[in-house]
């Protein structure tokens, strides 16, 4: 067994998640969709499924994304964890039930992120303050939740974190960013920055980036210990335990 990490770019990998997931000592596998490898049938030897983001431009309606629709969903039926990521958050939230719409203007910048009351109540943001500034670019934006799922933050009345059940979240805001995928998305994607410039993106990463760091590892960490039990795997195999 081993968690599945989804790559759409090269410049955006799982960051803080996938760096947390092997420090406690996960199996796993990186689907590059770049270089158009694929997907396994089924999420029968599935761990988990991390989805990464993509770049700003690509929206979650592009024809070539059935296949990761359909594995969303046999992951959700047995019970997977999955993480999306940006793009991928927005992917889950879609093929989960909800509906996303374009963003006019698309944001783009340093955002305070306010966490709901079930985002505070929420297991996974131990330790985080009610109120941070994160990085988000994107020209779409949730419109709707999946049915049951439950809004956990948002910037002004756009939702920024989901979950579904215990073991499924979204994530539209970037805290999984290490220093340098936040500087190759900029260099990567230059031109979906909108009115902000890379000059100003990097300067709010100098101002948050430390703190950003700090609360993202610790998000990492709350991810990998409440939702993969790490207890129960080492290197991605079942332990006697589990087999009995």
């Amino acid at each position: 067994m081993s968690v599945i990490i989804v790559e759409h770019v090269e410049s955006l990998g799982s960051g803080l998640v996938g760096r947390a997931l092997r420090e406690h000592g996960f199996a796993t596998r990186v689907v590059r969709r770049w270089r158009g490898e694929k997907l396994p049938p089924d999420a029968d030897d599935l761990a988990g499924l991390v989805l990464c983001d993509h770049g700003p431009e690509v929206g979650v309606g592009a024809p070539d994304l059935g296949d990761e629709r359909r594995i969303i969903g046999a992951a959700q039926v047995g019970k997977v964890p999955i993480i999306g990521l940006g793009f991928g958050a927005r992917l889950l939230a879609t093929a989960l039930g909800g509906t996303v719409a374009t963003a006019d203007p698309a944001p783009c910048g340093w955002d305070p992120v306010a966490l709901s009351h079930h985002g505070k109540e929420d297991p996974l943001f131990g330790g985080q303050p009610w109120r941070q500034p994160w990085w988000r670019w994107s020209r779409e934006r949730i419109d709707a939740l999946p049915p049951s799922a439950r809004a956990l933050a948002s910037v002004a009345h756009d939702t920024m974190a989901f979950a579904i059940g215990t073991s499924t979240y979204g994530f539209v805001h970037h805290w999984e960013l290490t220093p340098a995928e936040f500087e190759g998305s900029l260099r990567a994607f230059p031109s979906c920055l909108g009115s902000t410039t890379p000059e100003a993106a990097r300067e709010g990463w100098r101002i948050h980036g430390s703190a950003c760091e700090r609360l993202g590892t610790r998000l990492a960490t709350n991810i990998v210990r409440c939702l993969f039990i790490p207890d129960r795997q080492h290197l991605g195999r079942p332990r006697e335990m589990e087999l009995a």
